[in-house]
C-alpha cells in the first residue's frame, strides 16, 4: 500500500546543515522523494537519507555498494527526485548538508513510500 507524506520546511539554507522531521517507515521497502527548492546558490548541497531502529539514533542510509543514499541538488533546477529501495528500518529522516550553498530555500519534500 502506497503512503504519501509532505514536509514543508521552507528552510533558508543560510542556516547551515539541518535535519528534517523523522517519521515511521516500518514494513516499507521503497521510497521516492521529490524535493522542491528555490535559488540554491551552489551545486554541491545535498539531501541525505538517514535511518533509525529506535527513532532517536540515526545513521546515514547506504546503498548496496556502501555509498550514502543522497541527492546532490542541481541548482539549475527547482525540483529533483531521489529513489531508494530494500530498506529494513523503522524510522527515516532527511538531512540537509549545505556544502558551499549560501543562499536559497528548501521549500517542500513530497514523499511516497510502500
Amino acid at each position: 500500500m502506497k503512503t504519501y507524506k509532505e514536509i514543508n520546511p521552507n528552510y533558508d539554507v543560510s542556516g547551515g546543515d539541518t535535519f528534517f522531521e523523522s517519521f515511521p517507515f516500518e514494513g516499507k521497502e521503497f521510497i521516492a522523494i521529490q524535493l522542491f527548492y528555490t535559488s540554491i546558490s551552489q551545486a554541491d548541497a545535498t539531501i541525505r537519507l538517514q535511518e533509525s531502529i529506535d527513532g532517536v539514533n540515526f545513521i546515514d542510509s547506504k546503498d548496496s555498494s556502501g555509498s550514502n543514499i543522497e541527492l546532490t541538488i542541481d541548482n539549475s533546477l527547482t525540483s529533483d527526485i531521489l529513489k531508494a529501495f530494500d530498506f529494513n528500518t523503522a524510522n527515516i529522516r532527511f538531512r540537509y548538508i549545505e556544502g558551499t550553498a549560501a543562499t536559497g530555500t528548501i521549500d517542500k519534500l513530497k514523499i511516497m513510500f510502500e
